[in-house]
């Protein structure tokens, strides 16, 4: 639980980038400590992972998204630059 909750926390950084994943990692993680409560210790176990794993997606999302912008970002520089140079 301490793994997942973790994980989690760490993924809240990618809240803008990565809402739907992390909304999922959370649910699943209040699912595990409901599960805990219960003493269902397998299910509370199994969706401790799937938080874990869903919050690791959520900030592997969230970089693709921070990557995609930094290229496009670079992409429209050296478009910039040609224009420049072309017109020298």
């Amino acid at each position: 639980m301490a793994v997942a909750t973790s994980a989690v926390d760490q993924a809240t950084g990618t809240a803008a980038d990565a809402p739907a994943e992390l909304a999922t990692a959370r649910d699943k993680l209040a699912r595990a400590n409901q599960a805990m409560a219960r003493k269902d210790y397998v299910q509370a176990r199994q969706l401790a992972d799937e938080a874990a794993a869903d919050a690791a997606l959520a900030q592997a999302t969230a970089r693709s998204a921070r990557s995609s912008r930094a290229l496009s970002e670079v992409r429209e520089s050296i478009q910039q630059l040609q224009s420049q140079l072309n017109r020298s």
